[in-house]
């Protein structure tokens, strides 16, 4: 990391969360948020990259930061690794990462990318956490992006698609 922090045009910083993967997540998130806090945009994009390759047990309080960070690159990184917890994990860090994505994907200035990844994370995890359904219900309505807005109408149809036709959720989608 010292290597990334020194030198912003190394070639090898996007080799950093493959190698920290392997680490031992208790202890290297205080590591890692240590240089979130103080890093250059490229340091922080790195660490939040590192988080979506590790085995959390609660989520770092830094990718919340990153997620509204001023560098967009970091927010969209940070946006990604949510998206990547967020079909991935249970729990502790399930919960804290759902409501987290919710709130920070409707950053405009993220590219769509980023949209259809959280969208796609969204659908994995449907109607099992309480509040994706209507979350993504309201984006697909009232969002003023309209590329959120398409990725929302599309991950309600996958849902939809899995769902009995007279269930509860089938109501809330068809509405």
């Amino acid at each position: 990391m010292d290597a990334v922090a020194s030198d912003g045009k190394s070639r090898y910083w996007n080799r950093v969360p493959q190698i920290l993967a392997t680490w031992d997540a208790e202890k290297a998130v205080p590591w890692l948020e240590g240089y979130a806090a103080g890093g250059t945009p490229l340091v922080r994009r790195v660490v939040a990259s590192t988080y979506a390759t590790m085995r959390l047990n609660h989520l770092p309080q830094s990718l919340s930061k990153m997620a509204t960070d001023p560098d967009m690159m970091v927010r969209s990184e940070a946006i990604s690794t949510l998206a990547k917890l967020t079909s991935q994990a249970k729990g502790e860090v399930l919960q804290a990462a759902v409501p987290l994505l919710l709130k920070n994907i409707q950053d405009t200035t993220i590219h769509r990318e980023y949209h259809w990844g959280a969208c796609d994370a969204l659908v994995e995890v449907g109607v099992s956490h309480p509040d994706v359904l209507p979350a993504m219900i309201n984006l697909a309505r009232k969002s003023m992006n309209a590329r959120l807005r398409e990725a929302m109408i599309e991950g309600l149809g996958e849902i939809g698609g899995d769902l009995r036709d007279d269930s509860e959720p089938s109501r809330q989608i068809a509405e």
